[in-house]
Protein backbone atom coordinates (compact mmCIF):
# COMPACT_ATOMS: atom_id res chain seq x y z
CA UNK A 1 0.00 0.00 0.00
CA UNK A 2 1.20 3.36 -0.75
CA UNK A 3 1.25 6.43 1.77
CA UNK A 4 -0.63 8.92 0.91
CA UNK A 5 1.44 11.60 2.60
CA UNK A 6 -0.94 14.74 2.25
CA UNK A 7 -3.15 12.92 5.00
CA UNK A 8 -0.79 11.84 7.49
CA UNK A 9 -0.79 14.35 10.42
CA UNK A 10 2.40 15.73 11.96
CA UNK A 11 2.66 13.61 14.50
CA UNK A 12 1.74 10.37 12.77
CA UNK A 13 4.24 10.92 10.32
CA UNK A 14 6.91 11.77 12.92
CA UNK A 15 6.45 8.36 14.62
CA UNK A 16 5.87 6.23 11.33
CA UNK A 17 9.34 7.32 9.85
CA UNK A 18 10.63 7.10 13.40
CA UNK A 19 9.93 3.48 13.66
CA UNK A 20 11.00 3.39 9.66
CA UNK A 21 14.38 4.57 10.87
CA UNK A 22 14.38 2.59 13.88
CA UNK A 23 14.11 -0.45 11.74
CA UNK A 24 17.11 0.45 9.09
CA UNK A 25 19.57 1.68 11.94
CA UNK A 26 18.62 -0.54 15.21
CA UNK A 27 20.98 1.34 17.28
CA UNK A 28 19.69 5.09 16.60
CA UNK A 29 17.98 6.77 19.67
CA UNK A 30 14.75 9.00 19.06
CA UNK A 31 15.16 12.85 20.78
CA UNK A 32 12.50 13.45 22.91
CA UNK A 33 11.35 16.61 21.31
CA UNK A 34 9.37 18.19 24.43
CA UNK A 35 12.43 20.35 25.50
CA UNK A 36 13.61 21.18 22.02
CA UNK A 37 15.06 18.52 19.87
CA UNK A 38 18.27 20.60 19.10
CA UNK A 39 17.52 19.86 15.43
CA UNK A 40 17.54 16.26 15.36
CA UNK A 41 14.72 13.99 15.74
CA UNK A 42 16.84 10.92 15.58
CA UNK A 43 20.36 10.70 16.02
CA UNK A 44 22.78 6.99 15.51
CA UNK A 45 26.76 6.94 16.77
CA UNK A 46 28.71 5.93 14.10
CA UNK A 47 32.41 5.21 13.86
CA UNK A 48 32.94 8.57 12.17
CA UNK A 49 30.72 10.23 14.68
CA UNK A 50 27.21 11.37 15.10
CA UNK A 51 24.66 11.00 12.05
CA UNK A 52 21.82 13.06 12.97
CA UNK A 53 17.99 12.53 10.99
CA UNK A 54 15.84 15.52 10.97
CA UNK A 55 12.18 14.94 9.86
CA UNK A 56 9.87 17.21 8.09
CA UNK A 57 5.98 16.28 7.29
CA UNK A 58 5.84 18.86 4.67
CA UNK A 59 4.38 17.88 1.60
CA UNK A 60 3.76 19.79 -1.72
CA UNK A 61 6.71 22.46 -2.03
CA UNK A 62 9.30 23.89 -0.11
CA UNK A 63 8.53 27.28 0.59
CA UNK A 64 10.36 30.05 1.52
CA UNK A 65 9.51 29.29 5.29
CA UNK A 66 9.84 26.02 5.20
CA UNK A 67 13.48 26.61 3.83
CA UNK A 68 13.71 29.08 6.66
CA UNK A 69 12.93 25.68 9.30
CA UNK A 70 14.84 23.60 7.52
CA UNK A 71 17.84 25.92 7.80
CA UNK A 72 17.18 26.57 11.79
CA UNK A 73 17.16 22.81 12.38
CA UNK A 74 20.58 22.32 10.26
CA UNK A 75 21.64 25.52 12.33
CA UNK A 76 21.37 24.06 15.50
CA UNK A 77 22.46 20.61 14.80
CA UNK A 78 25.23 21.71 13.99
CA UNK A 79 26.09 22.49 17.45
CA UNK A 80 26.42 18.92 17.78
CA UNK A 81 29.54 18.77 15.72
CA UNK A 82 28.24 15.65 13.31
CA UNK A 83 29.57 13.63 11.01
CA UNK A 84 26.52 13.86 8.72
CA UNK A 85 22.72 15.61 8.59
CA UNK A 86 19.75 14.07 6.59
CA UNK A 87 16.58 15.84 6.21
CA UNK A 88 13.62 13.17 5.97
CA UNK A 89 10.68 15.23 3.62
CA UNK A 90 8.24 13.82 1.27
CA UNK A 91 9.14 16.00 -1.30
CA UNK A 92 11.27 14.74 -4.05
CA UNK A 93 13.13 18.40 -5.04
CA UNK A 94 12.67 20.23 -8.14
CA UNK A 95 15.78 21.96 -9.88
CA UNK A 96 15.27 24.92 -7.71
CA UNK A 97 14.82 23.28 -4.53
CA UNK A 98 18.51 20.80 -5.17
CA UNK A 99 20.02 24.60 -5.82
CA UNK A 100 19.03 25.80 -2.42
CA UNK A 101 20.01 22.50 -0.71
CA UNK A 102 23.64 22.74 -2.36
CA UNK A 103 23.88 25.75 -0.93
CA UNK A 104 23.28 24.85 2.23
CA UNK A 105 25.97 22.17 1.71
CA UNK A 106 28.12 24.97 0.86
CA UNK A 107 27.09 26.59 4.37
CA UNK A 108 27.41 23.33 6.49
CA UNK A 109 30.08 21.86 8.20
CA UNK A 110 29.17 18.15 7.85
CA UNK A 111 27.68 16.30 4.61
CA UNK A 112 23.77 16.81 4.26
CA UNK A 113 21.54 14.55 2.56
CA UNK A 114 17.96 14.81 1.52
CA UNK A 115 15.80 11.94 1.84
CA UNK A 116 12.53 12.51 -0.25
CA UNK A 117 9.22 11.11 -1.00
CA UNK A 118 10.68 8.06 -3.42
CA UNK A 119 13.04 7.47 -1.01
CA UNK A 120 10.36 6.76 1.52
CA UNK A 121 7.98 5.42 -0.76
CA UNK A 122 10.91 2.71 -1.45
CA UNK A 123 11.74 1.75 2.22
CA UNK A 124 7.92 1.75 3.91
CA UNK A 125 7.26 -0.63 0.68
CA UNK A 126 9.70 -3.12 2.35
CA UNK A 127 8.55 -2.54 5.50
CA UNK A 128 4.66 -2.59 4.92
CA UNK A 129 3.63 -3.67 8.40
CA UNK A 130 4.69 0.41 9.64
CA UNK A 131 2.28 2.21 7.25
CA UNK A 132 -0.38 -0.88 7.98
CA UNK A 133 -0.01 -0.44 12.03
CA UNK A 134 -0.10 3.65 12.12
CA UNK A 135 -2.30 4.00 9.33
CA UNK A 136 -4.88 0.68 9.28
CA UNK A 137 -5.51 0.10 13.09
CA UNK A 138 -3.38 -2.96 12.65
CA UNK A 139 -2.69 -3.49 16.15
CA UNK A 140 -6.42 -4.44 16.56
CA UNK A 141 -5.16 -6.99 13.92
CA UNK A 142 -2.20 -8.02 16.15
CA UNK A 143 -5.18 -8.56 19.25
CA UNK A 144 -6.91 -10.70 17.20
CA UNK A 145 -3.93 -12.69 15.97
CA UNK A 146 -3.11 -12.96 19.66
CA UNK A 147 -6.21 -14.54 20.43
CA UNK A 148 -6.54 -16.42 17.57
CA UNK A 149 -3.29 -18.74 18.30
CA UNK A 150 -4.03 -18.84 22.01
CA UNK A 151 -7.41 -20.66 21.07
CA UNK A 152 -6.20 -22.88 17.85
CA UNK A 153 -5.57 -26.02 19.87
CA UNK A 154 -9.27 -25.92 20.91
CA UNK A 155 -10.51 -25.15 17.60
CA UNK A 156 -8.57 -27.37 15.30
CA UNK A 157 -8.61 -31.65 15.71
CA UNK A 158 -6.24 -32.10 13.43
CA UNK A 159 -2.36 -32.12 14.98
CA UNK A 160 -0.95 -31.26 11.57
CA UNK A 161 -3.64 -28.74 10.73
CA UNK A 162 -3.67 -27.17 13.69
CA UNK A 163 0.39 -26.52 13.84
CA UNK A 164 0.57 -25.24 10.02
CA UNK A 165 -2.45 -22.87 11.03
CA UNK A 166 -0.82 -21.94 14.33
CA UNK A 167 2.72 -21.45 12.67
CA UNK A 168 1.09 -19.13 9.62
CA UNK A 169 -1.05 -17.12 12.57
CA UNK A 170 2.60 -16.66 14.32
CA UNK A 171 3.97 -15.27 11.12
CA UNK A 172 1.38 -13.23 10.28
CA UNK A 173 1.89 -11.34 14.05
CA UNK A 174 5.03 -11.03 13.29
CA UNK A 175 5.17 -9.28 10.26
CA UNK A 176 1.75 -6.72 11.08
CA UNK A 177 3.46 -5.67 14.79
CA UNK A 178 6.79 -2.36 13.74
CA UNK A 179 7.53 -2.74 17.51
CA UNK A 180 7.89 -6.00 18.43
CA UNK A 181 8.34 -9.75 17.61
CA UNK A 182 6.32 -12.98 19.52
CA UNK A 183 7.73 -16.00 20.01
CA UNK A 184 4.98 -18.47 20.81
CA UNK A 185 5.89 -21.94 22.79
CA UNK A 186 3.77 -24.61 23.24
CA UNK A 187 3.63 -28.06 25.46
CA UNK A 188 5.77 -28.51 28.38
CA UNK A 189 8.63 -26.30 27.50
CA UNK A 190 5.70 -23.49 27.91
CA UNK A 191 6.62 -23.74 31.75
CA UNK A 192 10.38 -23.14 31.22
CA UNK A 193 11.61 -19.00 31.83
CA UNK A 194 11.43 -16.98 29.27
CA UNK A 195 14.27 -16.37 27.51
CA UNK A 196 16.83 -13.27 28.03
CA UNK A 197 16.04 -10.25 26.24
CA UNK A 198 12.07 -10.94 26.61
CA UNK A 199 10.07 -7.91 27.71
CA UNK A 200 7.01 -9.45 28.89
CA UNK A 201 6.06 -13.00 28.81
CA UNK A 202 2.22 -14.17 29.03
CA UNK A 203 1.39 -17.76 29.86
CA UNK A 204 -2.32 -19.14 29.50
CA UNK A 205 -2.04 -23.01 29.93
CA UNK A 206 0.40 -25.11 28.21
CA UNK A 207 0.77 -22.02 25.56
CA UNK A 208 3.61 -18.75 26.55
CA UNK A 209 3.61 -15.91 24.24
CA UNK A 210 7.25 -13.66 24.85
CA UNK A 211 7.18 -10.65 23.68
CA UNK A 212 11.11 -8.95 22.26
CA UNK A 213 11.38 -5.10 20.92
CA UNK A 214 12.58 -5.08 17.26
CA UNK A 215 14.85 -2.13 17.46
CA UNK A 216 16.28 -0.24 20.90
CA UNK A 217 13.84 2.46 21.13
CA UNK A 218 10.56 0.35 20.55
CA UNK A 219 9.39 0.23 24.24
CA UNK A 220 10.01 4.17 23.92
CA UNK A 221 7.69 4.21 21.08
CA UNK A 222 5.07 1.84 22.44
CA UNK A 223 5.82 1.80 25.96
CA UNK A 224 4.41 -1.51 28.06
CA UNK A 225 3.01 -0.06 31.52
CA UNK A 226 2.10 -0.76 34.66
CA UNK A 227 -0.60 0.71 36.96
CA UNK A 228 -0.25 -0.37 40.31
CA UNK A 229 -2.78 0.58 43.18
CA UNK A 230 -0.96 0.01 46.99
CA UNK A 231 -2.52 0.25 50.49
CA UNK A 232 0.82 0.92 52.89
CA UNK A 233 -0.13 1.11 56.19
CA UNK A 234 1.35 3.03 59.59
CA UNK A 235 3.89 0.05 60.30
CA UNK A 236 4.70 0.13 56.01
CA UNK A 237 7.43 3.22 55.83
CA UNK A 238 10.76 1.38 55.52
CA UNK A 239 8.67 -0.93 52.77
CA UNK A 240 7.41 2.26 51.36
CA UNK A 241 10.69 3.59 50.97
CA UNK A 242 12.24 0.85 49.17
CA UNK A 243 9.44 0.60 46.77
CA UNK A 244 10.18 4.79 46.05
CA UNK A 245 13.16 3.25 45.54
CA UNK A 246 13.11 0.61 43.29
CA UNK A 247 10.96 2.74 40.74
CA UNK A 248 13.63 5.16 41.13
CA UNK A 249 16.83 3.25 40.46
CA UNK A 250 15.19 -0.08 39.32
CA UNK A 251 16.36 -2.27 42.50
CA UNK A 252 14.06 -5.30 43.39
CA UNK A 253 11.41 -4.74 45.85
CA UNK A 254 8.71 -7.47 47.21
CA UNK A 255 5.44 -6.09 47.94
CA UNK A 256 3.26 -8.41 50.35
CA UNK A 257 -0.22 -9.61 49.34
CA UNK A 258 -1.88 -6.97 52.33
CA UNK A 259 -0.30 -3.94 50.36
CA UNK A 260 -1.73 -4.72 47.05
CA UNK A 261 -5.01 -3.76 45.85
CA UNK A 262 -4.82 -3.83 41.57
CA UNK A 263 -2.21 -4.14 38.97
CA UNK A 264 -3.01 -3.20 35.26
CA UNK A 265 -0.51 -4.00 32.92
CA UNK A 266 -0.91 -2.24 29.51
CA UNK A 267 0.93 -4.69 26.95
CA UNK A 268 1.10 -4.65 22.79
CA UNK A 269 -0.80 -7.39 20.95
CA UNK A 270 -3.63 -7.65 23.65
CA UNK A 271 -1.43 -8.95 26.31
CA UNK A 272 -2.17 -6.77 29.09
CA UNK A 273 -3.73 -8.13 32.02
CA UNK A 274 -5.02 -7.21 35.33
CA UNK A 275 -5.70 -8.36 39.08
CA UNK A 276 -6.79 -8.02 42.52
CA UNK A 277 -4.58 -9.53 45.35
CA UNK A 278 -1.59 -11.52 45.44
CA UNK A 279 2.02 -10.49 46.62
CA UNK A 280 4.42 -8.45 43.88
CA UNK A 281 7.81 -9.11 43.16
CA UNK A 282 9.41 -6.35 41.22
CA UNK A 283 13.17 -7.33 40.20
CA UNK A 284 16.24 -5.46 39.46
CA UNK A 285 15.55 -3.51 36.70
CA UNK A 286 19.36 -4.11 34.45
CA UNK A 287 20.87 -1.14 32.65
CA UNK A 288 22.60 -2.59 29.74
CA UNK A 289 25.76 -0.41 28.95
CA UNK A 290 29.12 -0.47 28.75
CA UNK A 291 32.03 0.15 31.51
CA UNK A 292 31.97 3.95 32.75
CA UNK A 293 35.32 5.37 32.77
CA UNK A 294 35.44 8.19 35.62
CA UNK A 295 37.90 10.14 37.54
CA UNK A 296 36.62 10.87 41.36
CA UNK A 297 37.69 14.46 42.46
CA UNK A 298 37.70 16.17 45.86
CA UNK A 299 37.70 19.36 45.89
CA UNK A 300 37.13 22.47 48.20
CA UNK A 301 36.20 25.89 47.38
CA UNK A 302 37.15 24.71 43.54
CA UNK A 303 40.14 24.08 44.72
CA UNK A 304 41.24 20.09 43.88
CA UNK A 305 42.52 18.08 46.73
CA UNK A 306 42.85 14.57 45.08
CA UNK A 307 41.66 12.54 42.12
CA UNK A 308 41.25 8.90 41.39
CA UNK A 309 40.28 6.84 38.18
CA UNK A 310 37.65 4.04 39.02
CA UNK A 311 35.79 1.97 36.49
CA UNK A 312 32.11 1.43 37.10
CA UNK A 313 29.43 -0.78 35.32
CA UNK A 314 25.61 0.21 35.35
CA UNK A 315 23.63 -2.22 37.79
CA UNK A 316 19.86 -1.32 37.47
CA UNK A 317 18.04 1.71 36.02
CA UNK A 318 14.64 3.29 37.19
CA UNK A 319 12.55 6.59 36.48
CA UNK A 320 15.22 9.20 38.02
CA UNK A 321 18.68 7.43 37.76
CA UNK A 322 20.55 4.17 38.49
CA UNK A 323 23.02 2.26 40.33
CA UNK A 324 26.62 2.03 39.61
CA UNK A 325 29.08 -0.67 40.86
CA UNK A 326 33.08 -0.60 40.40
CA UNK A 327 36.60 -0.11 42.13
CA UNK A 328 39.72 1.66 41.35
CA UNK A 329 41.99 0.42 39.45
CA UNK A 330 44.20 -1.92 41.76
CA UNK A 331 40.26 -3.32 43.29
CA UNK A 332 41.47 -1.88 46.47
CA UNK A 333 38.40 0.70 47.17
CA UNK A 334 35.17 -0.61 45.63
CA UNK A 335 31.93 1.42 45.97
CA UNK A 336 28.04 1.74 44.87
CA UNK A 337 27.11 4.39 43.44
CA UNK A 338 23.32 5.52 43.27
CA UNK A 339 22.84 8.38 41.26
CA UNK A 340 19.98 10.44 40.42
CA UNK A 341 20.32 11.89 37.10
CA UNK A 342 17.36 14.60 37.58
CA UNK A 343 19.47 16.19 39.86
CA UNK A 344 22.71 15.55 39.24
CA UNK A 345 23.73 13.91 42.13
CA UNK A 346 25.00 10.86 44.07
CA UNK A 347 25.33 8.94 47.13
CA UNK A 348 28.28 6.31 47.48
CA UNK A 349 28.94 3.44 49.46
CA UNK A 350 32.84 2.87 49.83
CA UNK A 351 34.55 -0.53 50.91
CA UNK A 352 37.92 -1.85 51.23
CA UNK A 353 38.87 -5.14 50.40
CA UNK A 354 42.34 -6.55 50.86
CA UNK A 355 44.77 -6.66 48.35
CA UNK A 356 48.08 -7.42 47.98
CA UNK A 357 50.10 -4.95 46.13
CA UNK A 358 53.40 -2.68 46.68
CA UNK A 359 52.82 0.35 48.35
CA UNK A 360 53.31 2.33 45.72
CA UNK A 361 50.15 1.19 43.75
CA UNK A 362 47.91 1.82 47.25
CA UNK A 363 49.27 5.30 47.83
CA UNK A 364 47.09 7.00 45.53
CA UNK A 365 43.76 5.28 47.10
CA UNK A 366 45.23 5.89 50.58
CA UNK A 367 45.81 9.54 49.92
CA UNK A 368 42.58 9.90 48.06
CA UNK A 369 41.07 8.55 51.21
CA UNK A 370 42.87 10.71 53.26
CA UNK A 371 40.72 13.82 52.29
CA UNK A 372 37.29 11.75 51.85
CA UNK A 373 35.96 13.88 54.85
CA UNK A 374 33.22 16.52 55.50
CA UNK A 375 32.95 19.25 53.94
CA UNK A 376 34.62 18.39 50.76
CA UNK A 377 32.80 17.57 47.27
CA UNK A 378 33.17 15.04 45.92
CA UNK A 379 32.56 15.80 41.69
CA UNK A 380 32.52 12.24 39.47
CA UNK A 381 33.47 12.93 36.02
CA UNK A 382 32.88 10.41 33.01
CA UNK A 383 33.11 10.11 29.13
CA UNK A 384 29.56 11.73 27.64
CA UNK A 385 29.30 14.31 29.36
CA UNK A 386 28.79 12.05 32.63
CA UNK A 387 29.08 15.37 35.96
CA UNK A 388 27.44 14.20 39.05
CA UNK A 389 28.14 15.95 42.65
CA UNK A 390 27.60 15.96 46.38
CA UNK A 391 29.12 17.16 49.69
CA UNK A 392 30.91 14.58 51.44
CA UNK A 393 28.90 13.81 54.89
CA UNK A 394 29.84 13.70 58.04
CA UNK A 395 31.50 9.78 58.75
CA UNK A 396 33.75 8.03 60.16
CA UNK A 397 36.85 8.09 58.13
CA UNK A 398 37.53 4.54 56.36
CA UNK A 399 41.45 4.89 57.18
CA UNK A 400 43.59 5.84 59.83
CA UNK A 401 45.81 8.75 59.18
CA UNK A 402 48.87 6.33 60.44
CA UNK A 403 48.57 3.81 57.94
CA UNK A 404 49.01 6.42 55.19
CA UNK A 405 51.93 7.52 57.06
CA UNK A 406 53.44 3.94 57.39
CA UNK A 407 52.73 2.65 53.52
CA UNK A 408 54.41 6.01 52.51
CA UNK A 409 57.14 4.77 54.85
CA UNK A 410 57.54 2.02 53.29
CA UNK A 411 57.38 2.88 49.56
CA UNK A 412 60.15 5.49 50.64
CA UNK A 413 62.26 2.57 52.41
CA UNK A 414 61.46 0.45 48.87
CA UNK A 415 62.78 3.27 46.36
CA UNK A 416 65.86 4.08 48.50
CA UNK A 417 66.80 0.37 49.33
CA UNK A 418 65.47 -1.10 45.72
CA UNK A 419 63.77 -4.17 47.80
CA UNK A 420 60.56 -4.44 46.92
CA UNK A 421 57.54 -6.38 48.57
CA UNK A 422 53.99 -5.89 48.90
CA UNK A 423 52.28 -4.59 51.75
CA UNK A 424 51.07 -6.41 54.84
CA UNK A 425 47.70 -6.84 55.88
CA UNK A 426 48.73 -6.12 59.00
CA UNK A 427 50.62 -4.04 61.31
CA UNK A 428 51.78 -4.24 65.08
CA UNK A 429 52.73 -1.31 66.97
CA UNK A 430 56.52 -2.39 66.80
CA UNK A 431 56.26 -2.58 63.28
CA UNK A 432 55.04 0.79 62.99
CA UNK A 433 57.84 1.91 64.86
CA UNK A 434 60.12 0.06 63.27
CA UNK A 435 59.33 1.65 59.88
CA UNK A 436 59.64 5.22 61.03
CA UNK A 437 62.83 4.50 62.43
CA UNK A 438 64.15 2.79 59.55
CA UNK A 439 63.18 5.42 56.83
CA UNK A 440 64.87 7.97 59.42
CA UNK A 441 68.17 5.99 59.63
CA UNK A 442 67.96 5.73 55.16
CA UNK A 443 67.33 9.55 55.21
CA UNK A 444 70.39 9.99 57.60
CA UNK A 445 68.28 11.20 60.63
CA UNK A 446 69.57 10.17 64.36
CA UNK A 447 67.45 7.12 65.92
CA UNK A 448 67.44 6.84 69.62
CA UNK A 449 67.50 3.35 70.83
CA UNK A 450 68.16 0.41 73.19
CA UNK A 451 71.28 -1.97 72.11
Amino acid sequence: MRVRWEDVARETYDDMVSVLLYRIHPEAERIDGKGGDEGRDLQLATPDGLSIFQLKSFTGRMTKGRRAQVKKSLKRAQESNPAEWTLVVPIDPTPAENRWFEKLRGEASCPLLWRGRTWLDKEMSTRPEISRYFLNDADKEVIALLRELNEEQAAVSDVHVATERARALHKRLNEIDPFYSYDLTTGIAAASPPPPGTVLSRRNGDVRVDVHPKYRGAAVDRPITTTLELAFGPDDAKLQDEFVRSLKYGTAVSIPARVVRQVKIDAPGGLGTSFSGGSLELGQSNAPGKELSIVAELRRDEKLLASLPMTLHPRSRGQEGGILEGRDQIGFLNAEVTVNLEERTFTATFRLREVSQLPSALLPTLRWLRVLRAPNELVLLGEGGFNVSTTVPETEDLIDEVLVRVVEALDDIQRCSGVYFETPVEFTDDDIKEVFEIRKLLAGERVEGTW
